[in-house]
């Protein structure tokens, strides 16, 4: 499986071409962090990846939490909602993440038509 910093590098980097313009993301080791074209950064941690008893579901977690930020984020710095249109900055789509054999799924909005889907990650590490 993918170690805590692995896996924050692949999902900054399959977010990052989503990202208005301003919102940008850094992995480092167990944490993403957000930065926002004023200067603020808001991290949030990755968990214990690391760990001999990561479950797949501990990345989905994982995942939901940075996908949950960014959208906080990206919604607080630009004043509208994120992705997408909506008429109402606090109506959102809901985030999605799920764990299909080894790969990880994450979405923005309804899993069967999402507003945002990345490309699937990965799990297992290909060294």
């Amino acid at each position: 499986m993918l170690t805590s910093a692995e896996f924050g590098r692949v999902l900054c980097s399959s977010l990052s071409g989503s990202l208005p313009a301003g919102v940008s993301l850094s992995a480092h080791d167990a944490r993403v962090d957000v930065h926002t074209a004023g200067g603020e950064v808001y991290s949030t941690a990755l968990g214990d990846l690391d760990a001999a008893d990561t479950e797949p579901d501990d990345y989905a977690d994982a995942a939901w939490n940075v996908l949950s930020l960014v959208q906080d984020v990206v919604c607080e710095a630009t004043g509208r909602s994120w992705p997408g249109e909506a008429r109402d900055v606090d109506d959102v789509p809901d985030v999605g993440t799920q764990v299909a054999g080894d790969l990880l799924q994450c979405w923005y909005g309804d899993e069967a038509q999402p507003v945002l889907r990345l490309a699937p990650i990965l799990l297992t590490a290909t060294r």
